[in-house]
Parts: structure tokens; sequence; C-alpha cells
């Protein structure tokens, strides 16, 4: 069931392993027009419920507007993000969170010169469809 591949440390194998280390190097990666998400885990490594990755964008860029059938948490790691929530901006600073409910509408940027990155936490299978009502599935670095 889990992956053993060198690019995980099992702390405790008990029957599974009850704890695992993930090194950051060997996240798997995926690029966008818009920004980099580096998988931590997901239901294809090693969980069978949970997505969380790390999203990171440069200036001007822009994740597309959207909405998730899965709710979702972001905490920003470093600077800071507009968030466009149904319409209301909010600023999200380094170190706080916002957490979206499945179904909202909303487009998320890094504000300011020096891009950004958060970490994104939600549950698994969460489905990206865009305004105009089109499926775009679950996006792979949380499949």
């Amino acid at each position: 069931m889990f992956n053993t591949s060198e690019n995980v440390k099992f702390l405790d194998i008990i029957g599974e392993a009850a704890v695992v280390q993930l090194r950051r190097e060997d996240a798997a990666v995926f690029e966008t027009p818009n920004g980099v998400m580096s998988r931590i885990v997901s239901p294809s490594a090693l969980s069978t419920d949970m997505a969380v990755w790390e999203v990171e964008m440069k200036a001007g860029a822009a994740g597309p507007e959207h909405r998730m059938s899965r709710d979702q948490v972001h905490r920003s790691l470093r600077g800071r993000w507009r968030v466009v929530v149904d319409g209301h901006t909010e600023l999200v600073e380094e170190g706080e969170a916002i957490f979206i409910r499945a179904g909202t509408l909303r487009r998320i940027a890094p504000e300011g010169e020096g891009g950004a990155r958060a970490l994104v936490v939600g549950l698994a299978g969460g489905r990206a469809t865009m305004p105009d009502g089109q499926d775009r599935g679950v996006p792979p670095w949380s499949e």
C-alpha cells in the first residue's frame, strides 16, 4: 500500500508505517503557467483521504477563477496572498490562513513583488470547476 521508494523514510513500522518522513527534494512537482505545486501527500502518495501540497507563484501570476468540490485551507508560508472569494477580496499575510468552503468561487494570486508560497490542505478527490461549469477534474497534485 505504501510507496517504498527512497523518497520516504519509515519511522515506525508496525504492520504498515504509522509515521513517514517525506523529504522536500523528493516531492512530485507539477508546473502550470500560473505556479508550481509540490505534492506532500495525496491518495497516490501515502494518504487515503487527504491532499496536501505547497503552491509557489511568482509576482504577477494568478490562479484561474474556479470552484473546488471540497473545503480547503490555504496557509501563507512566504509572502502575501490576494484571495478573491465570490467577488470579495481578502489579503492573507505570511503565517495566516484562510478557509475556503467547497463550491465557493475563488481566485488566488500573490500580492507584491516577491511572489508567495502557501501550504494547501483539503480532502482528497476535490474537483475543480470553472465559472462556465466546465469540470476540470481532480488536479494531479492532489490525486
